[in-house]
Order: structure tokens, then C-alpha cells, then sequence
């Protein structure tokens, strides 16, 4: 996983005078790039901010992690202000209390106001900022968000820091875009459907028992195969079994995990029903990418009479 350096950015442009306002952000990451060794799984991703801004008194600064496609807020942190050498919390009073949860739209807060979140009761190190990230009113502002992402994901998110006073308005917020791209997922497949072409009920007081099996793969590696599920339709197209997840291992039929075979069995009495069927087999990996469907017809015929 490829982590860039940080990002830094100007405060809003429409920044009116007199109002609280943000010069700058620091974001670090400032995107994320995954790597095919990272394989494909989840996985915490961890934002630092450092901010400088000129807020009177009784002011704090919350910053929200939020999926651009859809804009759910994902993290919410309230920063912290440090004078070098020692911690220090503008206005103490504020709790999660004070902030009703709401989410974000394209225009930015909803009417319900801010979103609920934690906020520390202990000191924030500003460990890892230099003295030069402090302003000129001797402080800076430093907070962390978190997400868990994919390592197929293939988004933006973006980061919002805004002024907020003591009465709760929200002040003139600054924007930071943080790119994720994710490693190629691949796909998987479905490369084969194996059964009886016809199989014959058994005669009374019997059973028997026929297999359905499916050979599975994948573009980048079958380690990277989920399920392969079945399911099967009658003669009117109306599903009757499944979708289903095939067994990977079956003693009676032989296949064994890493074999890329799946297989289902299927009893059968003399009881049960002829007729004409379909048996529909796809497979999914572990990003969710699902195959193509493969098709096979069989037939379950009334007893042999040579039998």
C-alpha cells in the first residue's frame, strides 16, 4: 500500500472577514494507493490533520471524513489546540452532546446541524507536527480520522474542517480530496458444469444419489475465490433449490479444497419428481465480483425398467 505525502491546502476562498478562518490544512495521508501484494482485504486507514486557523474565543474545530460518492460521513474527530510543549482544550464544556447527528449533502451541513462524536477528555500529543505548523497566535490545531477500506476500492473521500462557535454555527469550512485507488480485483469464472445427462429415479424403496460439480477460477488466483453457488429451476423456469453455496469438499465425490472443484449432491427417491431441469452456477470472490452464469439442462426420468 502506497501512502503519498501529506497534503496541504488553503483555507475556503469565500472566507468572509471577521469570521473564524482556517489558512491552512494539513492532511497525511493525502491519498491511498494499494499494491497487488496488498491482496485483497480490509483494513483501518488512519488520517492525521494539523490545521492552522485564527478563531476567537470559545471556538473549536471539528473535521469530518465523508464518502464523496454518497456523502456518509465516515469518522468525525474534534482537533485538538496545543501551544508547543503542552496540550491545551479551547472550551472544555463542549460534549458529544452538544452536536446533533445529521449527515452531509453536495452543499454541505444538513439543517440537523453537526454530526455526534467523541471528543477526548485527555490531552492530544502533538507528536509528529514541528513547531512550524504552529501560527502565528502560538497554536495549532491536530486531530486524527479513521475508516476502514478495501483494498479493491476505487473512490474519493474528502475531509471537511470547520469552525464551529460556541452557540453552534457552523463557520466558512475547508476542503481536502483524498483519492483512493485500489489494486485490481480480477474476476472470477465459471469454467465447467458437470452431471448426468439423465438420471433415473430408483426403484421402490430405494434411493440414489447424483452430483452437480463445477470447476471454478480465477484471472489473478484462486486464492481469491469466494463461493460458487448453484441453483436450480423446473421445467416452468421456477427456482426450486438455491442459490446455494457448493461444497469445496465432498468425500463421496472426491474434490478437495485448493482443487477449485464445487460440488452439490442431490438424493433422490423413487418418490420424486421427474421431469426436465436447469442448473444455473455462478462464483464470487472476495471483493464481490460476481461471474458470468453457466447453464446446463438435465433430465430426472421415471424408473429404468430394465431395473
Amino acid at each position: 500500500m502506497l501512502i503519498s505525502s501529506c497534503e496541504t491546502g488553503d483555507g475556503p476562498l469565500d472566507a468572509t472577514a471577521g469570521e473564524p478562518g482556517i489558512r491552512e490544512i494539513q492532511v497525511d495521508p493525502a491519498s491511498v494507493i494499494f499494491e497487488p501484494e496488498d491482496g485483497i482485504r480490509d483494513t483501518v486507514v488512519t488520517f492525521r490533520i494539523s490545521a492552522e486557523a485564527d478563531l476567537p474565543d470559545g471556538h473549536i474545530l471539528v473535521a469530518h471524513l465523508v464518502d464523496l460518492q454518497d456523502f456518509r460521513i465516515l469518522d468525525t474527530d474534534t482537533l485538538r489546540s496545543y501551544v508547543i510543549g503542552r496540550s491545551f482544550t479551547p472550551n472544555p464544556s463542549y460534549t458529544s452532546d452538544d452536536f446533533t447527528s445529521g449527515d452531509f449533502t453536495s452543499d454541505g451541513f444538513s439543517s440537523d446541524g453537526l454530526t455526534s462524536g467523541d471528543f477526548p477528555s485527555d490531552g492530544f500529543s502533538p507528536g509528529g507536527f514541528t513547531s512550524d505548523r504552529v501560527s502565528s497566535s502560538g497554536l495549532a490545531y491536530i486531530g486524527t480520522l479513521q475508516t476502514m477500506l478495501r483494498t479493491t476500492d476505487m473512490r474519493n473521500l474528502i475531509i471537511y474542517v470547520t469552525p464551529v462557535s460556541p452557540d453552534r454555527r457552523a463557520g466558512n469550512r475547508s476542503e481536502t480530496v483524498i483519492p483512493v485507488r485500489g489494486t485490481p480485483s480480477g474476476e472470477p469464472l465459471v469454467l465447467s458444469v458437470d452431471h448426468p445427462d439423465t438420471i433415473f429415479l430408483p426403484p421402490a424403496g430405494m434411493s440414489t444419489t447424483f452430483y452437480i460439480a463445477a470447476k471454478a477460477s480465477h484471472t489473478i488466483s484462486t486464492d481469491f475465490l469466494d463461493q460458487v453457488l448453484l441453483e436450480l429451476f423446473d421445467i416452468n423456469s421456477v427456482s426450486i433449490y438455491g442459490p446455494l453455496p457448493m461444497s469445496e469438499e465432498d468425500q463421496a465425490y472426491g474434490n478437495v479444497p485448493g482443487d477449485s472443484i464445487y460440488v452439490q449432491g442431490f438424493r433422490l427417491e423413487s418418490s420424486s419428481n421427474p421431469g426436465s431441469f436447469t442448473a444455473e452456477v455462478h462464483a464470487k470472490d472476495v471483493a464481490g465480483n460476481v461471474s458470468d452464469t453457466l447453464r446446463s439442462h438435465f433430465v430426472i426420468a421415471p424408473c429404468d425398467p430394465i431395473l
